[in-house]
């Protein structure tokens, strides 16, 4: 039936009925076509990241504490929440979320004899060297609670020409997730950048293995391009566990995450 046939010219309300649905699925259609059609005009294939069932998603001050150490785990969610760019100080706090919550999520991406020996140290050691000096292309972000570093984001502006600026890292304590700091984090990182270079784009790489992750940034607004394969930590072959793949999330202004603009 022509899309656009008359109700009038129709008999009866089981005709009525067949308009609607063939009219409901003609819709359908065009959401893919238009879909297909913006896909394309970006230039990139979605075809490599695959498609995952819909589920539940799962400031800096000279005179804030310096952020403590802890054991990880469930824990009880601070009362109040606190935000601030990081310094030199915290490292090794940082270093040791990192390396907690790749060995909790990156289980058959990252090699065991990794995950389970010298990864801390590692961490503490890139961490020590990115933090030790100023970067006005970085942004680094961390969450604390009751003194305690609950999560951290770290980006660069302008690392691609194509996708702009790099989330590099996006990490929440165990035992604290699913409370709004991960999207916390993501909103205050894009101002940030937004703020220093107006309507560039924001990318990440996440684990195609990680799930979760890959609903939560969709939940946000990111789109996935195109699939990857991961490189070894360091750039140590043996820290990878045979050949991981990793997929592209975009958005194409940062500022459109600010205030969750990205998800209206």
């Amino acid at each position: 039936m022509p899309w656009g046939t008359p109700v009038a010219c129709l008999d009866g309300a089981a005709n009525l009925l067949s308009v609607l649905l063939v009219s409901i699925g003609m819709l359908t259609s065009l959401c893919f076509v238009c879909q297909a059609s913006a896909v394309r005009a970006s230039g990139k294939s979605r075809e490599h990241c695959r498609k995952r069932p819909r589920a539940a998603v799962l400031c800096d001050s000279s005179h804030a504490p310096d952020l403590k150490s802890a054991p990880m785990g469930a824990q009880p969610q601070p009362a109040n929440i606190s935000f601030r760019d990081a310094r030199a100080a915290d490292a090794q706090a940082v270093a040791e979320l990192h390396a907690d919550s790749w060995r909790r999520s990156y289980r058959g991406a990252y090699a065991d004899s990794f995950l389970d020996g010298d990864v801390v140290a590692d961490r503490v050691a890139v961490w020590s060297d990115r933090l030790a000096v100023e970067d006005v292309d970085r942004v680094t972000i961390l969450a604390e609670g009751d003194g305690l570093l609950v999560g951290f984001a770290n980006a660069y502006r302008a690392r691609d020409p194509e996708w702009g600026a790099l989330l590099e890292n996006l990490h929440v304590r165990e035992g604290h997730r699913r409370g709004g700091i991960g999207r916390e984090l993501m909103e205050r990182t894009a101002a940030a950048l937004a703020a220093r270079a107006p309507r560039e784009g924001l990318y990440l790489w996440v684990l195609e293995q990680n799930s979760a992750a890959q609903q939560f940034y969709g939940a946000l607004g990111g789109v996935c391009t195109e699939r990857a394969a991961v490189e070894p930590p360091g750039g140590v072959a043996g820290r990878l566990a045979g050949t991981p793949s990793k997929l592209r999330f975009a958005w194409r202004d940062a500022g459109a995450l600010v205030a969750g603009t990205a998800r209206r």
